[in-house]
């Protein structure tokens, strides 16, 4: 029979007293609880782990707005290889050519942010591929004169060549963003008349200026002038949307007459057919007119046309008489005059 431990009031001695060892009776031990038994998983088959192709990669995570532009800045700023004046210049070329590798490697990455799904990004990485195409002088004539290796066209220029026709691509985008940052793309570059003509000359015809047109629609028309102009006598099958053009700003109001009459100036001899249109605008009622429309005629006319501009010797304005004298002088002694578009 188990023997019956002390009662409450004797707790205190027997612990003492077990602590000596002098103890009558000790609880019970209790049993040590059995190991819980390993949870194993069932080995794979091996005819499937060999048979099996890898996981795929997990899909990027989408870029943000911000993270765009600021991944266009980067690339931009990465993008202009020019080196440090303080840089020895024994070292210059390594570090020039440094920067163009590390340039190379992140080129990939503006082809992706130009097809981003947002509008932003797209727009910024257009403008970014359109200023980084002429920084590097991709599709310009190299310099026969200038030994320098920057007179000629970077080696990064194959890596680039998606830009001119993502830039036009984007031009003729109906989103406001992407359009604005193709333009500002454009600027940048030297497109060929081939790809930017019909885009420009659609954009022209669909957007026919009017005394209601919204100001995006003026925008639109004026950025499509300012391309035509950087074409100069590449521009010439687009006579007739700029005679349409002029017609109208010359009929209703001024809206961009600026950029209109500068790229009739910029075709030269081939605005010759844009004459009469021209010669018209020079009695138009205002000053600016008169005086764009004697620039545009000293461009494209011939010493016929002097008579028109003797006319405005006793024009009101100063700077219209002073145009005009510069235009005739040109037509008289066939001197070519430095326009700036």
């Amino acid at each position: 029979m188990r023997e019956r431990c002390p009662r409450p009031w004797f707790l205190l001695g027997a612990l003492l007293a077990g602590m000596l060892g002098l103890a009558g009776c000790a609880p019970e031990p209790r049993p040590a609880p059995k190991p819980a038994a390993p949870t194993t998983l069932p080995a794979p088959r091996a005819e499937a782990l060999e048979g099996s192709p890898p996981p795929p990669p997990a899909p990027p995570r989408p870029v943000t707005a911000a993270e765009g532009i600021e991944h266009c800045a980067t690339i931009r700023k990465t993008c202009e290889v020019e080196t440090d004046p303080d840089v020895p210049e024994d070292l210059r070329d390594v570090e020039r050519q440094r920067r163009i590798a590390e340039c190379g490697a992140i080129l990939p990455e503006l082809s992706r942010l130009a097809r981003s799904p947002l509008a932003v990004v797209r727009g910024e990485a257009l403008y970014v591929g359109g200023y980084v195409f002429n920084y590097h002088r991709c599709g310009q004539p190299e310099d026969a004169g200038c030994l320098d290796e920057r007179c000629r066209p970077s080696t990064l220029c194959p890596d680039l060549a998606w830009v001119p026709d993502q830039l036009i691509r984007g031009f003729a985008a109906d989103d406001t963003a992407v359009r604005s940052g193709a333009f500002r793309g454009l600027v940048y570059t030297s497109v060929e008349p081939r790809l930017a003509l019909p885009t420009l000359r659609r954009v022209l015809r669909e957007a026919r200026p009017d005394p209601e047109a919204e100001a995006e629609t003026d925008e639109r028309i004026q950025q499509a002038l300012v391309v035509l102009a950087m074409l100069r006598e590449g521009a010439a099958p687009a006579i007739p949307e700029l005679d349409a053009i002029l017609e109208a700003r010359l009929e209703h109001r001024d809206g961009p007459l600026h950029a209109t009459l500068d790229a009739v100036a910029a075709l030269g001899e081939a605005g010759a057919p844009l004459r009469p249109r021209v010669i018209a605008a020079l009695s138009d009622r205002r000053p600016n007119v008169r005086w764009l429309a004697a620039r545009a005629l000293g461009a494209i006319g011939t010493k016929e046309d002097v008579p028109h501009l003797q006319k405005l010797r006793g024009d009101p304005e100063s700077f219209v008489r002073h145009e005009a004298e510069r235009a005739a002088e040109r037509l008289t002694f066939d001197r070519a005059i430095d326009f700036t578009f």
